[in-house]
């Protein structure tokens, strides 16, 4: 398996509060309408919409030129610190991390001269990923 310039890449668009205070989108959509925080987000959704501010835009990326060789029979360890992209390289090899706008896939993966998104095998009959949270029973 040869992993070739792989990189992932996905966008946080973000908004400041009224302290200078960052804030992601996510976190502003889970607020309920009963809560005075969400009244306060509310407002300030309203008042930046009507001066016409947008959300600045942060590109992260957990995995970055990376280039490996697994050789046939081999075991390897992936190690690293919290956030390093050792989920994020597995995930990119298995060919199950999800592109969008906002998320981006570089890079080629190849096992033999076949890609994961080639039409003479299945992938997922060569590369698999168990997560490390066991979703397999209920």
């Amino acid at each position: 398996l040869r992993v070739k310039n792989g990189q992932y890449k996905f966008i946080e668009r973000c908004f400041q509060d009224d302290n200078g205070e960052r804030k992601d989108a996510k976190t502003q959509r889970k607020e309920t309408i009963c809560s005075v925080t969400a009244m306060r987000g509310l407002w300030w959704k309203l008042k930046h919409f009507l001066s016409g501010s947008n959300p600045h835009t942060i590109e992260h990326y957990p995995v970055k030129n990376i280039n490996l060789f697994f050789q046939n029979g081999k075991s390897y360890l992936v190690l690293g610190g919290p956030g390093s992209g050792k989920s994020t390289l597995l995930r990119m090899i298995a060919n199950i991390l999800k592109e969008d706008n906002n998320h981006e896939l570089g890079g080629t993966v190849r096992l033999n001269r076949f890609g994961p998104k080639s039409k003479e095998v299945v992938w997922s009959n060569l590369v698999g990923y168990i997560d490390q949270i066991d979703r397999l029973h209920p």
